[in-house]
Parts: C-alpha cells; structure tokens; sequence
C-alpha cells in the first residue's frame, strides 16, 4: 500500500511485513528515522541484519539468512539500502521473496527517490498489493510533517510560530533541523511545550557559530563573518568533516543552478526545484553570481583534496586548508 507521512509511523507494518523507503539523498536522515521507528513498533526480539546493496546485490543472500534463522525460530529484521535503484533482475528477486515475508521476516528497502515511470512499473505496483511504500521528495511541507512527527516521539510540543521559526532557522536541512530537535530534548523535558520566546533565544544563540551556520556567510561571500564563525565552529576534524559535507552539498546545488538557468532564467522557480528556500535564495543567488562553473568545479576537487589530508592520504593541515579555500571561494577566486 503506498502511505504518506502523515500517516506512516500509524500504517506501516500493520497489515504487512515489507516497507519501501523512496528518497532523495538530502532525506537520508528522515529515512534512517522511519526506519528506525518502523522497527520500534514491533514487540519481541529481532535479528537485525543491514546489506548495502550495488547493481550486484543478490537476494538470494536474504533467502538463505531467513532459511537458515528459521531453524533456530529466530525473527528476522532485514534492511536493505540500495545506492540508486534496484535493477530489472534485483526487482524480480524482490518479488520472488516476497511469499518468505511474515510476522517474522520483515524486510525494510531504501533506495534513491523513484520517478514516475518507475512508480508506473509493473514490479512496484507488484510490491504494493502486499507491502507498503513511502515516496518523499524532500518538499517544505513534508519536511514540516516530518518535523512533527520527530517532536511527537521525542514528546516535546510547538506552535506553529516556533515550528516556523525551526524550519527557517536551519535553513530546511533535515541533517541540520534533526540535531536541533535532538539537542531540544536534552534541554527539555518529556511533554514540554516549548514557547516561540525560547525557543527563539536557543536558536539565535546556537546558530552564530555552528558549522551549519555558515553556509549563508559563505554564499554571501562576507568573509569577516566566515572568519568569525569558522573560528569559533571549526576546531576538530570531526567539524571539518561537517563542514565539507556542508560546503559540498552547496557547491553540488550551484552547479545544479547554472545548469537549470540555461533553460529557465527565473531563478526563484529553479531555486525552489532545489528546495532552497527562505534568506537562503539570495545567498545562493549572489553566490552564483559571483563564481563560475569552473570555479565550482574547481571548489568541489579541492574539497577532494582536503578530505585526503583528514584521512592521511594527502600531507596538509585540512582546517587551514578549508579555510583558506572558503575564503577564496567568498572571495570568488
């Protein structure tokens, strides 16, 4: 059956025993969510069993993990994440699995957001009549759902001011909005209802110097506020590995712009298609004004390098180096 997200964490598993999570990369947290929640729902013990699936993944390796489990009267809870997409010959070996699904086999597949041809193929439509799928396209509102079902687990409250004002101020990062979420229930207690003044006062005083935080500054190209930030957020490669993935993320979304202006020129619409939203269409709009698809490309090889000095691939200190390379790019040279 193919649920929504309002409804999933109500629906799903309940009338069968395989679920597909369909996302665009940017969603991988909201999956890694449901998926966890999913199984939360069920009583007993299971055993979990994760595959990372390619173009070679066989299923056959499930069907003998549940032969074989079976013998024992062990409960299986089998996660699959496919990279991209399940190939013509993984989609049939999908179906042929699907008689060794039950109350005590239960398979939860992810994989790269599905286009309308492939929801219109005879394989998914196949899948559909006994288990269930989700399809997220990383949109405003279904981030905003999303957001209300992570407060609801977490029993934490807000009214629509402060979820607002969360959504905005993080920018619609789901990365980003689930540590802030997180991070409100450490500060709060159970069914709290948190009021728009502090949560106003928590989010301006944790968002001057976060690594997420200076996304905007470095599109805007103000460099006296990267520096600022960058001091204060950058101190360890671990913030480092946040901020590249931040960084590139960005770059990967500007490249995406150019490409879509050659046929649309309205560049709020193509910024929307992206999901940029809010301060952010301007800052990406200066920023791209500023570089040129070169330069981008450029950005994204050093961004290469600097993730081989923090895996000792390369000799370099990677905060001076991405650093240095931030402020170029504010700089667009």
């Amino acid at each position: 059956m193919l649920l929504n997200l309002s409804n999933f964490l109500l629906t799903v598993l309940t009338k069968s025993s395989g679920v597909l999570l369909s996302a665009p990369d940017e969603s991988s947290v909201i999956i890694n969510f449901l998926r966890e929640q999913s199984l939360a729902k069920l009583t007993g013990s299971y055993l979990r069993s994760s595959y990372a699936a390619d173009r070679y993944f066989q299923f056959t390796a499930i069907e003998e993990l549940i032969r074989s489990n079976s013998l024992f009267g062990d409960k299986n809870w089998i996660e699959v994440s496919f990279k991209t997409k399940p190939t013509i010959e993984q989609q049939q070996q999908l179906l042929n699995l699907l008689p060794d699904l039950d109350e005590n086999n239960y398979l939860i597949i992810s994989c790269d957001k599905l286009d309308k041809k492939d929801q219109g193929s005879s394989w998914f439509k196949k899948w559909n009549e006994t288990c269930d799928s989700l399809l997220l396209t990383g949109s405003e509102i279904e981030l905003r759902q999303w957001t209300l079902n992570l407060l609801d687990v977490l029993k934490l409250k807000l009214d629509n001011a402060g979820l607002d004002l969360l959504l905005e101020m993080n920018q619609s990062n789901p990365a980003q909005l689930y540590q802030e979420v997180i991070r409100l229930s450490w500060l709060f207690s159970d069914s709290s209802v948190i009021s728009y003044d502090e949560l106003k006062a928590l989010l301006l005083d944790n968002s001057q110097f976060t690594v997420f935080a200076i996304s905007n500054h470095y599109l805007r190209g103000d460099i006296a506020q990267v520096k600022k930030v960058y001091t204060q957020a950058v101190q360890s490669t671990e913030d480092a590995i946040l901020l590249i993935w931040q960084f590139g993320e960005d770059l990967r979304k500007l490249i995406k712009i150019k490409s879509a202006l050659r046929s649309n020129p309205d560049f709020r619409t193509v910024a929307g298609d992206l999901r940029i939203w809010g301060e952010s269409i301007a800052a990406f709009n200066q920023a791209n004004q500023r570089l040129s698809y070169q330069q981008l490309l450029f950005n994204l090889d050093e961004l290469a390098q600097i993730d081989g000095m923090i895996k000792g691939i390369i000799v370099g200190d990677p905060l001076v180096k991405l650093e240095q390379l931030i402020i170029n790019f504010c700089k667009g040279v």
